[in-house]
Parts: C-alpha cells; structure tokens; sequence
C-alpha cells in the first residue's frame, strides 16, 4: 500500500502556484524506523515552507495506492478565510487566523506521522500508479508553477508483469524505458508535461538492489520526459 498526500497551495497571481505531493510507501518491504525521526522533522519543515505565504485555496489530499488502485483523493481543506488587518481587532483576528492555519499543518503532518506508524499488510507494490496519481494531481486546479513530489520509497515495483525482484541488472535501464512507453500507450501517464515536476527520493533504512533501482527510473524517467536536473535519490 502507497500513500500518498497531496499538500497544496494558490495564491493569487502573480504569487506563485505551488503544492507539495508526499508519497508514502507502506508496503512490507519498506521499513523508516532509523531515518524516521529526522525525516519526519524535514516534512515538518516542508509542510512549513509550502504554507508559509499560503493565504487560500489551502489543501491536503491523501491517495492510498495498492495493486487496485483508486485515483479519487480524499482532499482535507483549511477554509477559514483569511480576515483583513485593519484596526486593532482586524489584527487580532488575522493573529488568530494564522494560529489556527498552523494548527492545521501540525495536523496534517501528524496524519504522515499516523501513516507511516500503521502495519501494512499488502505483500506487493504498483509503483508505477504513483505516476498516474501524480499527474492527475497536476492536472486538478492547474496551472501550476512547481510540483514538488517526496516520496518515501524503495521504488521496488512487485506488481503484475514487472517484478523488479526479478530484473536482471544488465536489463534495467531498457526495461524503465519500455515501461514507461507501455503505460503512455494505455494512457495511464502522459509522455512530456514534466517541467514542473521535482522528485525527491527518500530511500527506506535497507535496499536490496540500489544500482538496479538507480538504472530502471534514469530510463523511465529519460522516457517520461523529466530531466535529471528534476529528481534525486537521498
């Protein structure tokens, strides 16, 4: 089971029109417990920096993915409206509207915190469906100037024909490639309209095959069309 939490923010032009995607693999492979305490404090820190300036349409939309995958999100939004500070009372009510927004951020953080806490039983992984989460994401409520995509992962997909566990190293970078141009026929991910898109990879405490998960998403990616410059493993 993946989760994935979708947070958001529109500001009114020309501010910038952003939103921050968390993607948290929950399957039996997957495991945070060292890296935990500090990447929870770095989502933290992210959650932060996405609503800092954030003054409406503020949103969090969770997608759980497993190998029957929903795309619908459930979506969590802040809807108080951020009040004028005028006067001394519009000053008070604009301190308690930002008291209350941050609330909401330690709320949602916590729910990344709940998710990565709860035992998964699901024995396998599409990770390919993160994709096609993702670019419906990118397409609701658009345009957007940067979506900014952390996934916690091992990006190891189990799922269906393409068991990772299986590849031959030699083969990886060609079978990422293949992959992507067969989900792009079945029209479950757009080739190109990438150039928003920043991943952060944020590998799990162990992984069984790094040099071949490093080979089979540099082709995937090369063929979706998202530059090097655009992802990094961490």
């Amino acid at each position: 089971m993946l989760a994935v939490l979708v947070f958001s923010r529109c500001q009114p032009a020309p501010k910038p029109h952003c939103q921050a995607v968390i993607v948290l693999d929950k399957t039996n492979s997957v495991s945070y417990a060292k890296r935990w305490p500090l990447l929870r404090q770095e989502i933290t820190e992210d959650f932060v920096r996405t609503y800092f300036t954030a003054i409406e349409n503020i949103q969090c939309s969770r997608l759980i993915i497993t190998g029957n995958t929903r795309f619908s999100p459930e979506v969590s939004r802040f809807d108080e409206v951020r009040p004028n500070a005028e006067g001394r009372s519009g000053e008070e009510d604009l301190e308690k509207w930002e008291e209350d927004k941050q609330d909401w951020i330690d709320r949602e953080a916590n729910r990344v915190d709940s998710l990565v806490s709860v035992r998964c039983t699901s024995n396998t992984t599409d990770i390919f469906s993160i994709f096609s989460g993702i670019q419906q994401v990118q397409r609701t409520n658009g345009s957007w100037d940067s979506v900014k995509v952390f996934i916690f992962s091992d990006m190891v997909n189990t799922a269906g024909p393409d068991n990772m566990n299986r590849m031959p190293l030699d083969s990886a970078n060609a079978m990422g490639r293949e992959v992507c141009k067969r989900l792009i026929r079945q029209g479950q991910i757009t080739a190109g309209n990438t150039e928003n898109i920043y991943l952060t990879i944020y590998t799990p405490d162990t992984m069984d095959h790094p040099a071949l998960v490093n080979l089979f998403w540099k082709g995937f990616f090369a063929e979706w069309g998202l530059s090097e410059k655009h992802y990094h493993f961490e």
